[in-house]
């Protein structure tokens, strides 16, 4: 499919390549795609991450429905060439597919796309049979399907005390004599490389690759225990769990990812933490919980996202989001069930997870600005700013930033902030500035705090 937009626990077709596999299949417009590969498909990113577990050369069923009626149909890729044989990219001339140093380039023999509880995802060796990943693309999965030139591997997710978003994954059979990212020999966050690269899984392009470079804009947060670093490094969907890595191939951290080009890694501090747990007392216990919680976080997320506009919240769906996301300890999952919970009119539990957020990853600013768009609904200018404060020192250009400081000051009782932010506004948005300028001299009434 060309382009595809949800519908209930599937995709519906919007249009078809006319050469392409799944008109081949005899698939058409307005189909409604229900599972690819025994997997069920809820969302079009589902779906493009199914297909990308699919070899080149290779098939897959899918499960479809048209006019009401269930029906099945196989999907059949033809590698380039006629050959069903799939070359790693590593396997590849790295002058010819990546245009970065040689040792960058390198850096993807140690990276493994992955399938556990997320459908498609990055996993970094740093032992002869060990992979590192993220705690939310395995969940509470016991196993994870590890892709290798060789074929498929099931690993075994080991458990730790570790209550962050990392997970260990013990593989045997991994390539002899491949590429380890030993810890001994990483990098530091306070490497002099001027650019970070990611290393990770593309799903479109159904290869592991390196991604477009980006500076490091904040290490973690000084005492606290699962800070983050931030960068400006490209990620998309596919690369958590894969490499940060410097310019020297040296690791990094562990990618998570972000948005609106705010991405974020796991330090290395954090995988010895991680190690250093392995068969500590109660291990088993908090591995389960935590991804216990996850999936049911995820779970009512989704449920969340299908909701018609007009139709009124599920009372479940919100207790869930409230409380299971709270618990899983995830900040991406806070900062998302935190925006459902805000629209829906359930401030103190929106606040309460956006809080949650900024506490574990205070340099992050999608974080701060949940949590300022949280205060902002609720009515709750005073409380907003120090966060406005501090976005306006981590990011002076951006103008939705700024615009927080304006507000909160006019409302919150602090004009000097107001000032300060707009005169950041002239510089980098006049036109916006002007309207900010007006906002400041006549402000209209306040909203009440809810």
């Amino acid at each position: 499919p060309r382009a595809a937009r949800k519908h209930g626990h599937g995709v519906r077709i919007a249009d078809l390549t006319d050469d392409g596999a799944g008109a081949g299949a005899g698939l058409k417009s307005d189909d409604i795609i229900r599972s690819i590969g025994g997997r069920l498909i809820r969302s079009p990113k589902g779906a493009l991450s199914a297909l990308a577990l699919v070899r080149s050369g290779g098939a897959v069923d899918v499960v479809y429905e048209r006019d009401g009626q269930r029906k099945e149909t196989r999907l059949s890729f033809q590698s380039p060439g006629g050959s069903s044989k799939q070359t790693r990219p590593a396997e590849k001339a790295m002058e010819a597919d990546c245009p970065y140093p040689r040792p960058v380039c390198r850096v993807r023999q140690a990276v493994f796309p992955i399938e556990s509880f997320d459908p498609i995802a990055s996993a970094v060796r740093i032992a002869e049979d060990l992979l590192v990943t993220n705690r939310h693309v395995v969940g509470a999965r016991k196993t994870a399907e590890v892709f290798t030139p060789s074929g498929k591997l099931t690993g075994k997710v080991l458990a730790s005390s570790y209550p962050g978003d990392l997970a260990l994954i013990q593989v045997k059979g991994l390539p002899k004599g491949g590429l380890i990212l030993k810890m001994s020999d990483a990098a530091t966050s306070g490497s002099g490389s001027k650019q970070y690269y990611v290393v990770g899984a593309d799903v479109a392009r159904k290869e592991v690759r390196v991604f477009k470079p980006g500076a490091l804009r904040f290490g973690p947060a000084k005492n606290t225990e699962l800070g983050r670093l931030h960068v400006t490094a490209q990620m998309q969907p596919g690369v958590s769990g894969g490499a940060l890595i410097d310019g020297d191939g040296k690791l990094i951290g562990i990618a998570v990812g972000g948005g609106e080009g705010r991405n974020e890694a796991i330090p290395l501090m954090q995988v010895q933490m991680l190690m250093e747990g392995l068969n500590a007392a109660g291990a088993p216990d908090l591995q389960a919980k935590l991804g216990v919680a996850f999936e049911g976080c995820a779970g009512a997320i989704d449920t969340a996202k299908r909701r018609r506009r007009g139709q009124r919240p599920d009372p479940v769906v919100i207790e869930k989001l409230a409380s299971q996301c709270l618990a899983s300890r995830n900040p991406g999952q806070h900062l998302e069930a935190s925006r459902f919970l805000a629209f829906a009119r359930q401030y103190d539990a929106s606040i309460a997870l956006s809080k949650a957020a900024v506490e574990q990853v205070p340099n992050s600013i999608n974080a701060r600005v949940s949590y300022l768009v949280a205060l902002q609904l609720a009515g709750r200018f005073e409380d907003m700013l120090p966060h406005a404060r501090w976005v306006m020192s981590a990011d002076a250009q951006d103008p939705r930033l700024l615009r927080f400081g304006i507000q909160a000051g006019v409302w919150g009782g602090d004009i000097a902030l107001a000032e300060e932010a707009y005169a950041k506004l002239q510089e980098a948005d006049p036109r916006q500035a002007q309207a900010a300028r007006r906002f400041i001299d006549r402000p209209p009434p306040k909203p009440r705090r809810r």
